[in-house]
């Protein structure tokens, strides 16, 4: 019998990798760490085991990690004082020695002088530290989610339109499903210990590429503007967010303007078996 643990699984990404998992691994052999056990009620009810588990807690994380053959660690959420959540976490993986450690990470590019806040400096650091930690393990580096984009634009396409600033270059992204079927799969069949991955849709686009796909989903043009990143961020606080999150949002714009997030694989089409789902697909089947 294979053991297998997921963190994080009561979130988006988590959870979709869960229920991927579960089509093909038995329930008694799947383990979900949370800070709230009480969110996975339903995971518990199928025969699924629920531990308790969190970033800042390190015997918690030994606890959790220890015995499981195959674990996949979720980085912790934006804004959340990732830095020491990551250090406590690769602590515990190389206190507990689990048979293969899976780590979910974001993009980012060697020598950019780009820098995420809370992003890019903890991702460099917790794959070095994860590569010294003694057990087998694949890096994976997520892009932005297909509907992040959406979010960070303001979240109303429609009415506010797409606006733009800086080199206007490519980007690539990927569906949160298709991620989560992907990491399901790398549990089950490993074969990448060692490698790092890049998983996105192979496909890159503008922004303004992306305002035409949208116009096809909604059957209506969606305006596209250029501007200024100091334009972008007023937009945002005059529809209501506070001034560090619209900041927030227009970092990560300006990273995909900056070609940031450019860099494509095969690698996700390669664990799914199939071709990774559309920017276009993503939003007819969830506007």
């Amino acid at each position: 019998m294979t053991t297998y643990l997921v963190t994080g699984a009561t979130g988006n990404l988590g959870g979709h990798t869960v229920d991927a998992l579960l089509k093909t691994v038995p329930d008694k052999d799947v383990s979900v760490m949370t800070r709230d056990p009480e969110k996975a009620a339903a995971l518990a009810a199928r025969g699924v085991t629920v531990v308790k588990g969190d970033y800042f807690d390190y015997d918690s994380l030994v606890k959790a990690f220890t015995g499981i053959d195959r674990l996949l660690l979720i980085g912790a959420v934006s804004l959340s004082n990732r830095a020491p959540q990551h250090e406590t976490m690769i602590k515990a993986v190389k206190a507990a020695k689990p048979g293969y450690v899976i780590y979910v990470g974001f993009y980012w590019t060697e020598g950019s002088k780009i820098k995420l806040r809370e992003v890019t400096d903890v991702e460099i650091k917790s794959e070095k530290d994860l590569a010294a930690a003694g057990v087998p393990y694949t890096i994976v580096r997520n892009p932005l989610y297909t509907h992040a984009y959406k979010f960070l634009l303001g979240g109303d396409l429609k009415a506010d339109g797409v606006r733009g600033f800086g080199s206007e270059k490519q980007a690539t992204y990927a569906d949160i499903a298709d991620l989560g079927e992907a990491n399901a799969k790398l549990l089950i069949k490993g074969g990448h210990k060692g490698e790092t991955l890049l998983l996105n849709s192979g496909e890159k686009l503008t922004l303004k590429d992306m305002a035409a796909v949208w116009g096809k989903v909604y059957g209506a043009p969606i305006a596209y503007t250029y501007g200024t990143r100091q334009a972008f961020v007023d937009m945002l606080v005059a529809k209501g967010q506070p001034l560090e999150q619209a900041e927030y949002a227009a970092a990560f714009i300006n990273a995909v303007v900056e070609g940031e997030f450019s860099a494509t694989s095969a690698s996700l089409e390669a664990l799914l078996g199939r071709k990774p789902t559309s920017l276009k697909e993503t939003y007819a089947a969830n506007p």
